[in-house]
Formats: structure tokens, C-alpha cells, sequence
């Protein structure tokens, strides 16, 4: 009879943990983070005056990911970060591609300075090339229901 109990005590509290769970994650807007290996990523900064934005303006790549934790890389500099400290970037395919080449000549280049030349002998060789534009995420915006029925003007 003991046992009997006992497995009905489980099964009740199991029951009843994953109820506040259910209840926790409504309450808190919880969601699944989509950041997987080789998204381009915005990483959270300390505030440091008035001016300053919540995230780091320069593109980190997602090389690893375990759970939570997160391991982003850009040019020489790795970090490894919770996966709440990210935030995904929208980057058209394009402009992905020759970020990266640029990304690999400037590490075999050796030395900084001489990687900063280069970038600016390539946009000198290729002005026509757009510099890489990051999209951030909008919301579709609807006329309202009562305004529906009018022709606007597109001018």
C-alpha cells in the first residue's frame, strides 16, 4: 500500500511541476531561441554613457551551440556567451558571401593595419559593391479595417 502511495505522490507532483512550468513560461513570454551555427549575431554591451546602443553594432558568427550556452566568433575574437546575451541578425545571402571572403583576407593578412589597407584597396577596386546592410526584423503593417474601402493616392 506504501508504494502505491508513493507512485500516486509522484505522479501528482510531476503533474503539478509541469503545470507551474506551463504557467511560468505564459506568464514570463518565454520562447525557443532560433540561433543556430553559422547565423550572424548581435551581441549584448555594457552601457557605458548615454549614447551607447544595448548591442554591439559588428556582426559576430555563431560557431557552437550546446543548450544555452553559445559560442560566437568575429575576425580573431571568440566568446562564449548565454544564448539570452544574442540576438539574430537578418543578412541578405548575397552580402554573406563577401563578408566572408573579406573576413579572410583580413586573419591571413597577419597584422591589422596591413588587413585595414586591404579593405580599403578592395572598396577602391569595387565601388559599385554595396556596403553590407543588415535588415532588422518589421512588422507588416495593414491599413485599418475602415480605411480599406479608399483608394490611396501612391504619389
Amino acid at each position: 500500500m506504501d508504494n502505491n502511495k508513493q507512485q500516486t505522490v509522484k505522479e501528482k507532483d510531476s503533474q503539478q511541476k509541469t503545470k507551474m512550468k506551463i504557467h511560468a513560461d505564459k506568464v514570463l513570454h518565454a520562447k525557443a531561441s532560433d540561433v543556430t551555427v553559422g547565423d550572424k549575431v548581435l551581441v549584448k554591451q555594457k552601457k557605458r554613457n548615454a549614447f551607447s546602443t544595448p548591442f554591439d553594432p559588428k556582426p559576430y558568427t555563431v560557431t557552437w551551440r550546446r543548450g544555452n550556452s553559445v559560442v560566437a566568433k568575429r575576425g580573431e575574437t571568440t566568446i562564449r556567451r548565454n544564448i539570452s546575451f544574442f540576438k539574430k541578425v537578418m543578412v541578405n545571402r548575397e552580402e554573406t558571401s563577401s563578408e566572408d571572403e573579406e573576413l579572410d583576407t583580413e586573419s591571413s593578412a597577419g597584422d591589422q593595419d596591413q588587413g585595414q589597407e586591404d579593405q580599403v584597396q578592395a572598396q577602391e577596386d569595387h565601388p559599385e559593391e554595396p556596403q553590407q546592410v543588415f535588415a532588422r526584423p518589421r512588422r507588416a503593417r495593414n491599413l485599418p479595417k475602415h480605411l480599406q474601402d479608399y483608394i490611396l493616392d501612391p504619389n
